[in-house]
């Protein structure tokens, strides 16, 4: 089974604010999956894997969302 992190998570590992994370997904630089816990409402969740690439890339993303 896959792992997957919240979005907390992913701004704390990858040293961003979760502002910065959710502007990402809006430009489409970064995809979340998304999970229903219950019925409460959607979580964006991010692959262990993508976080990995994100990690790799982060200084180029940055400047690209600078540029944006």
């Amino acid at each position: 089974m896959p792992f997957f992190l919240t979005s907390g998570e992913v701004s704390r590992r990858l040293r961003i604010s979760v502002s910065t994370l959710k502007r990402w997904v809006k430009i489409g630089i970064v995809k979340p999956e998304r999970r229903d816990f219950g019925g409460q409402r959607n979580w964006m969740l991010f692959s262990e894997e993508m976080i990995e690439t994100l990690m790799k890339h982060r200084k180029k993303i940055s400047k690209i969302n600078l540029e944006a």
